[in-house]
C-alpha cells in the first residue's frame, strides 16, 4: 500500500532497525517497522525518516504494525535545521499529537492541518503558527475556546462555556 505521512518520531529498535510513528490522512497515527535502516553502522537517521518530514511510503501490513517496503519521496523541512524556534515549535507539535492521539484513530482534519502548518512554518511565525495549530487541533478533538470578559482568561472546555 502507498501512503503519505508525516514522521512524528523514530525510535531505534534492536541492532539495525527502527520504529517510526507516522501521522497519515487515511489511517491516523500508525507505527512502521523500518528493518535494517541502521545496517551500515553509521547510526544516522535517513532524511526521509527525520522528525516532521513529509514522506511517501510503500508499506506492507503486518498483524500489529506496518512494515516499510520503500520510501518513494520526501519533503524535508529544512526550516527545522535553520531555525531554533521552528525546530522547537514543530517538536512540541509532534509530542502533542503523539500524546493525545490513539494509534489508528482517524480524525479527518488533523493531517491536512499539520501538513499545512509544516509547509507554512518560518522562523518569524513559528510561535504564532504553533499557537494557532494548537487551538485548531483542540477544537478538532472537541474542545472549544471560551474567553471570559472579566479578566480575559482563556478556558478550554468541551461545551465552550464555564
Amino acid at each position: 500500500m502507498k501512503l503519505e505521512g508525516i514522521v512524528l518520531r523514530i525510535i531505534r529498535y534492536k541492532e539495525s532497525s527502527a520504529i517510526a510513528h507516522v501521522l497519515t490522512d487515511d489511517y491516523g497515527l500508525i507505527s512502521i517497522m523500518c528493518q535494517g535502516i541502521y545496517r551500515n553502522k553509521n547510526w544516522v537517521i535517513p532524511p526521509a525518516l527525520e522528525t516532521m518530514s513529509v514522506t511517501n511510503f510503500v508499506l506492507n501490513e503486518g498483524r500489529t504494525m506496518y512494515y516499510l517496503d520503500e520510501i518513494e519521496s520526501t519533503k524535508r523541512m529544512d526550516i527545522l535545521s535553520e531555525s531554533h524556534s521552528a525546530f522547537l515549535s514543530a517538536h512540541i507539535l509532534s509530542e502533542i499529537i503523539l500524546k493525545t492521539l490513539e494509534t489508528n484513530y482517524v480524525l479527518s482534519n488533523i493531517y491536512p492541518l499539520t501538513k499545512t502548518y509544516l509547509l507554512n512554518l518560518t522562523d518569524e511565525n513559528a510561535y504564532f503558527l504553533t499557537a494557532a495549530w494548537i487551538l485548531k487541533y483542540m477544537s478538532f478533538l472537541g474542545y472549544k475556546p471560551f474567553i471570559t470578559d472579566e479578566k480575559s482568561n482563556l478556558y478550554l472546555t468541551r461545551e465552550g462555556v464555564m
